[in-house]
């Protein structure tokens, strides 16, 4: 993995730390519309929104955002040199939905259909998060 590809993963990380965030704040999560540029808008109670700027990848290209997600609710998309989907080496597309979850607060395996960490708290509101939630980890095919 090269040190863009590394650069890019971390990336989406922020990002999904700011959906989170937004999520937390709103009641809601981002409109494919809206996408993550209504992140870098400020809010009542975030003035200075929950991004700085609307980041762009390592290669300056957008990344993508959909909502619904492939298997959450929502996905960040980041499509490699290339631009374009698919690919491998330089041209591996990173997606959020490639997170893994390990579960931090039991012994016990993480609920079925749980993929993205929500910082070791209780998450009510998710149908995707499952019962409980633990630490992120990168899942590399």
């Amino acid at each position: 993995i090269s040190s863009k590809q590394n650069a890019a993963k971390a990336e989406i990380a922020n990002i999904v730390k700011a959906i989170e965030t937004f999520y937390a704040d709103q009641s809601r999560y981002p409109t494919t519309d809206e996408g993550i540029e209504i992140l870098a808008e400020g809010t009542d109670t975030w003035p200075d929104g929950f991004l700085n700027k609307v980041p762009r990848d390592p290669w300056k290209n957008p990344y993508e955002y959909i909502s619904p997600g492939t298997t959450q609710p929502y996905e960040v998309i980041c499509l490699g040199a290339d631009g374009r989907e698919g690919g491998e080496g330089e041209n591996r597309d990173f997606t959020s939905d490639a997170w893994e979850v390990g579960d931090a607060l039991s012994p016990a395996a993480p609920s079925p259909g749980v993929h993205l960490d929500r910082v070791g708290r209780r998450d009510r509101h998710s149908q995707f998060a499952g019962d409980r939630v633990g630490h992120l980890t990168w899942r590399i095919d």
